[in-house]
């Protein structure tokens, strides 16, 4: 196979995992959304509160911020201080911007290691409310941290362009 086709199928693949990821942040956001609403709506007008509804609403939150990490890398819209890095000349900042996605990259493997470790040895245990497995609920911070290695170790290795489709134009 050439390096073309090769370049090629890793650009698909890319496009698929980040269409994925960010389809699935929207959909926490969405689900996370409509779970507070509801819960707001039956505490407070129908004075009937959903016993379970702040616990699901707890658990999306785990997914949405753990995939939404993964877009915000993929779409280079981590918070950071751009002020402080456009004083420096640009190889400075190419160098600056390399040294924070290998600090990320330490995160992202700790994130993994720690989110295994939680979810095989822990994730027997039932939620409170739900009864649910706490397997599943921690399952987002090993799922998070892979999505974050990949969109990290895409952008350095493949130079791959990691912004959003909309902005390739610009």
């Amino acid at each position: 196979m050439s390096s073309t086709k090769v370049s090629e199928a890793l650009r698909r693949v890319d496009l698929i995992i980040y269409h994925a990821s960010r389809l699935a942040a929207g959909f926490t956001i969405i689900t996370m959304f409509v779970t507070v609403t509801v819960n707001v709506v039956a505490r407070y007008v129908a004075k009937a509160p959903i016993f379970w509804g702040e616990e699901l609403a707890r658990y999306i939150m785990f997914y949405m911020i753990m995939l939404g990490s993964a877009v915000a890398l993929r779409e280079d819209r981590h918070l950071r201080l751009r002020i402080i890095m456009d004083l420096f000349p640009p190889a400075v900042a190419r160098w600056w911007e390399r040294f924070l996605d290998l600090c990320l990259l330490v995160v992202a493997i700790a994130i993994l290691y720690y989110g295994l470790d939680l979810t095989i040895n822990d994730g027997m245990m039932m939620t409170p409310a739900l009864r649910v497995a706490f397997f599943w609920v921690f399952l987002a911070f090993p799922i998070g941290a892979v999505l974050m290695l990949i969109q990290l170790v895409g952008k350095q290795l493949f130079g791959i362009k990691w912004t959003a489709p909309s902005q390739q134009g610009d």
